[in-house]
């Protein structure tokens, strides 16, 4: 039994082994999950819009990412965003002139930004 154990322990002390403070270096199969999340959100297309009849706040998604699960995901959190997010007083203020459209659209993103954080955070999407 030995004489057989003997060459497969041999060739296992030959085998090229890392050092212990070198990093492997990452392969192409890990990245993968990131391009493929990537590409999701840039194929993504929707909006919220509300129905003129019953007054429901529903997304209208004009381009799938390809996955339907991330895309009820999303389609879910942007109508949860849009219940959330107050932009009254900044329409105020552009109605008043007292600001400018670009100012309504900038305030409006960043609220939505906030709001939308969590989601991307829990699917491990880094928005910076």
């Amino acid at each position: 039994m030995l004489a057989y154990l003997a060459p497969v322990l041999l060739l296992s002390l030959q085998a090229p082994t890392t050092e212990p403070g070198t990093a492997q270096q990452p392969s192409a199969d890990e990245d993968a999950p990131i391009v493929v999340t990537a590409e999701r959100l840039r194929k993504f297309r929707a909006r919220v819009k509300t129905r003129r009849k019953t007054g429901e706040v529903y997304c209208d998604m004009r381009r799938s990412s390809g996955d339907a699960a991330f895309d009820r995901a999303l389609c879910g959190q942007l109508v949860r965003c849009h219940a959330v997010v107050d932009r009254s007083s900044a329409v105020r203020q552009v109605k008043a002139g007292d600001g400018s459209r670009k100012e309504l659209e900038r305030a409006g993103t960043i609220e939505f930004e906030r709001c939308l954080a969590p989601f991307f955070e829990s699917h491990g999407i880094d928005r910076e």
